[in-house]
């Protein structure tokens, strides 16, 4: 009877979790049609041309020429068969896409709940999941319309936790030996989903090592089991290799030998060592002096034999490097404290006591840390990867949650009523701080890129081919159906020839070899011209240029931006100062735009500057940027060419190449 009851409560736990992870994940399906990011309208512009049959061949990047897909193929057939299984509904390719990071963030959260409920408790269990479910750092990449390969791996890691757990609660034989088999087929189909699968096997090595390590200082005689996990990542990664077609980037289809070479060999070398050790009958401190030392002079020994491959794998092979393109990526920098907290809010508070609880001599306390410390490594090195630290985000804030409570109900009378407020309170606010990231998270795309891009799609031919800032091309492979030369997928080596274009930097007859018959300039690339100058390897010098909202009308219109104003006063001839922090001065030109017109302002006489000012009154916006800038073909192009394809009047203009 009483294990019945124990179930019904678990169980009531998990529809709880499942409606909260299901609210806050679907509701950007109906708050918002278009997709969140760059790379999603990609991915979807792939899978449609699969559905025609190019199942290794995408035509819409790299124009002219093409590109081969080398992304790992689950990533676009997992959509596809969800998108097969839900059309008899009459459910859209677009649609399926849409939802298809919800259902793996879900079961990401169920199976983290499972696992914890087998390694600690319900308690534990429900408050971590709790924190996994209302974290906009997991939600984020999890939600509706938003569609990452880094979703599949921190759903797999779920399972490899659950399957970890099931080992260690059940000791049977064959409930052992499945598992550990499981974490090996694990491992391996990673590689069949997103080309970041090397997390997974440095997680699991973590998990082993650190298992290692609470056996052999603890004289438990099971040290045969870090082992054990540790041979599974052997069958991960021959399946890994099996997996990685000749199309695929050389550095992630050579990874399980890498693998092998520097993780695995050092780390079951160091694990024999446990064992041998292990049958020394020695005092605790006299082994942990062991450890102190043999882990300096193997760490030692590593950096001095193995420095570069080591500073490469810390570096995340280059994609922690920041060099050109990816210096210029916003979520491959460093996250300041302001998105740790739209992240994790107020449950990364509770971390520290985490660390407390970790004083309990418990072999899950330490064999935690294998897979937490790299998390916490990724986590500080780059925006993108607080997704894949949101689990250990989350486990750390529900043990030290739940060891919070245990205090309290410990040294307080009224334990009760406090502890009930106090859970109450916490994912209160943690509910509230996401569901308020959520509600302010844009999409890039726009009705005026639809338009734009509907209206091209119309009056092209489908074998034109469109230039446009790498960001975009997805935007037009979607919405246009048109090949581009750069995009954030494949397309992404083209970049700093988009850059030197728009920079006036590439010939015309370039233009024509790659048989570019439209380009798209567009009002986000003032923000983005320094990575534009970063991109083509260009020194910012006297390039200088500024977006300057419309502030207020009274006589005049003022535009303004931190310290920077434009003020103008309409008339035969125009009055324009331009106030900075050092200097008001008169630009040398100014340009306005207002409905389908762009004229050259008249101007007052005054003290006359290098600079020029563009006025979009369509908008209410203002550019004021250097004469350098300004004769760039991207402002020339946005700002006072009057013969566009196709133009809103501000925002976003299509010319026709000549």
């Amino acid at each position: 009877m009483e294990s019945i009851k124990q179930l019904s409560k678990t169980i009531s736990a998990i529809i709880v979790i499942i409606f909260i992870t299901l609210t806050y994940r679907i509701y950007p399906y109906f708050k918002c049609g278009y997709l969140f990011g760059f790379d999603p309208y990609v991915h979807v512009s792939v899978i449609r041309e699969m559905l025609k049959g190019n199942l290794q061949y995408y035509p819409l990047s790299n124009a002219p020429f093409g590109a081969e897909i080398t992304e790992p193929l689950g990533l676009y057939y997992v959509p596809l068969y969800v998108y097969k299984t839900l059309s008899i509904f009459g459910v859209s390719l677009y649609n399926a896409f849409r939802i298809t990071p919800v259902i793996f963030g879900l079961l990401t959260v169920l199976f983290f709940f499972m696992a914890v409920l087998n390694f600690y408790g319900r308690k534990e269990a429900i408050f971590s999941a709790l924190f996994l479910s209302l974290s906009y750092g997991h939600i984020h990449r999890s939600m509706a319309n938003y569609y990452r390969g880094d979703n599949y791996i921190l759903f797999l890691f779920s399972v490899l936790l659950f399957l970890l757990s099931v080992s260690l609660k059940n000791r049977g034989k064959l409930t052992y030996y499945l598992s550990f088999l499981g974490i090996g087929i694990i491992l391996g189909i990673s590689a069949f989903f997103w080309w970041g699968y090397p997390i997974l096997f440095i997680f699991t090595v973590g998990i082993a090592l650190s298992w290692g390590v609470a056996l052999f200082l603890w004289e438990e005689e099971r040290i045969f089991m870090p082992l054990a996990l540790l041979s599974t990542t052997l069958i991960g990664a021959l399946i890994a290799k099996i997996l990685s077609g000749p199309h695929w980037n050389p550095m992630y289809s050579s990874f399980p030998i890498i693998f092998v070479k520097y993780l695995f060999l050092p780390s079951l070398f160091i694990l024999s060592v446990f064992l041998i050790l292990s049958k020394v009958r020695i005092e605790f401190k006299y082994r942990l002096f062991v450890l102190v030392i043999g882990g300096f002079l193997f760490g030692f020994l590593s950096l001095t034999i193995f420095r570069e491959q080591i500073a490469s794998l810390f570096k995340a092979f280059g994609y922690f490097s920041g060099n050109r393109i990816y210096g210029t990526i916003m979520e491959l920098q460093r996250p300041k404290v302001s998105d740790l907290w739209r992240a994790f809010s107020i449950s990364i508070l509770f971390v520290p006591f985490y660390l407390l609880q970790l004083r309990r001599r418990r072999v899950i306390n330490l064999l935690s840390l294998g897979w937490i410390l790299p998390s916490v490594y990724l986590l500080v090195n780059a925006v993108r990867f607080v997704f894949l630290a949101s689990l250990g985000v989350a486990f750390m804030s529900g043990l030290g949650f739940s060891y919070l409570l245990k205090i309290i109900d410990e040294k307080c009378s009224k334990r009760q009523v406090i502890s009930i407020f106090l859970i109450f309170l916490v994912f209160a606010s943690v509910g509230y701080f996401s569901f308020a990231s959520l509600y302010n998270t844009k999409p890039f795309m726009s009705k005026n890129w639809e338009r734009a891009l509907i209206y091209l799609k119309e009056h092209s031919n489908s074998s034109d081919v469109v230039l446009t800032w790498w960001d975009y091309g997805g935007f037009v492979q979607y919405y246009a159906e048109r090949p581009t030369v750069a995009d954030s997928v494949y397309g992404q080596g083209n970049a700093p020839y988009v850059a030197k274009y728009y920079l006036g930097l590439l010939p015309q007859k370039e233009l024509e070899k790659r048989q570019v018959k439209y380009v798209v300039v567009n009002l986000e690339l003032v923000n983005k011209f320094g990575a534009i100058l970063e991109t083509a390897g260009v020194n910012s010098g006297e390039y200088s240029i500024m977006l300057l909202p419309l502030e207020y009308t009274f006589g005049a219109f003022v535009f303004s931006k931190g310290g920077y104003k434009v003020v103008a006063k309409p008339g035969d001839a125009w009055e324009v100062k331009v106030v900075t922090p050092k200097m008001t001065f008169t630009p040398k030109e100014v340009w306005v735009e207002r409905g389908k017109e762009i004229v050259r302002a008249k101007l007052k006489e005054g003290t006359i500057s290098g600079s020029v000012v563009y006025i979009n009154l369509n908008y209410g916006y203002a550019v004021l940027m250097s004469e350098k800038a300004f004769n760039t073909p991207l402002a020339q192009l946005m700002f006072i060419n009057s013969t566009p394809f196709y133009s809103d009047g501000g925002i976003i203009k299509i010319f026709k190449v000549k």
